[in-house]
């Protein structure tokens, strides 16, 4: 299976220590964000990888290469246009056809949740699986959810976030590409009042934690931590 995964911010929150390396590069429990990612990935069934690139780009190639001391082959890009939609759209002729993964490169997810999203999007013939985060309150790229479902758009602060943590179908990314090609903002969660009753899309309460502050990477190695103590 391939996965693309968004490694060009900058990660300005994170202060120092971003200044001179890319947030990707940032340690948690001694090895990289995007190193644990990839392992993780990896031990879930993802052997490709395209990476989008930016900043400090030099500094992740030359660390992961072409992946094959992990066991993968990753290749990169940069993005044409702003934004992780225009990354996926830039990505799509990588990617051939049928199912992928899209991963974000500041994220730790443990494999066992990478399996359940796959395992989950598999099993219901999905098109589409999302992950969710209840996000800042001024976050208003936001999902009405039904169950595991998501039934449309929403701005209402109560309502989940849509995150791209996911698997999903080439032929669907197709379609939101055709839904927000033309539109200043081409979040795909504005895109769900069009779609979600036409196709099967679908978003899981999977755990994570989203590397932005100093805090998270403690919150990180907590995670980590009791994954090892569970086996």
């Amino acid at each position: 299976m391939k996965a693309v995964i968004f490694a060009g911010g900058r990660g300005s929150r994170l202060g120092e220590l971003t200044k001179f390396r890319p947030k990707p590069l940032v340690e948690v429990s001694g090895r990289p964000i995007l190193e644990h990612l990839i392992i993780n990935a990896a031990e879930a069934g993802i052997k490709e990888y395209f990476v989008n690139v930016g900043y400090l780009d030099p500094m992740i190639q030359e660390y992961f290469g072409n992946g094959s001391g992990f066991d993968v082959n990753i290749a990169y890009f940069e993005s044409v246009g702003k934004g992780p939609e225009q990354s996926l759209f830039t990505a799509r002729e990588y990617l051939g056809e049928g199912t992928f993964c899209c991963f974000c490169g500041d994220n730790i997810l443990l494999s066992s949740h990478i399996e359940k999203i796959i395992g989950f999007h598999s099993q219901n013939n999905a098109d589409a699986t999302f992950t969710l985060e209840q996000g800042e309150p001024k976050t208003f790229k936001r999902v009405r959810i039904e169950g595991d479902t998501i039934t449309g758009s929403s701005t209402n602060v109560n309502d989940p976030v849509l995150v791209y943590n996911m698997a999903m179908q080439t032929a669907f990314l197709d379609v939101l590409y055709e839904t927000v090609k033309d539109r200043e903002e081409k979040s795909f969660a504005f895109a769900m009042d069009d779609l979600a009753e036409r196709y099967d899309i679908y978003a899981l309460d999977i755990p994570f934690i989203n590397i932005n502050k100093p805090d998270d990477i403690k919150n990180a190695e907590r995670m980590l931590i009791g994954a090892d103590k569970n086996g």
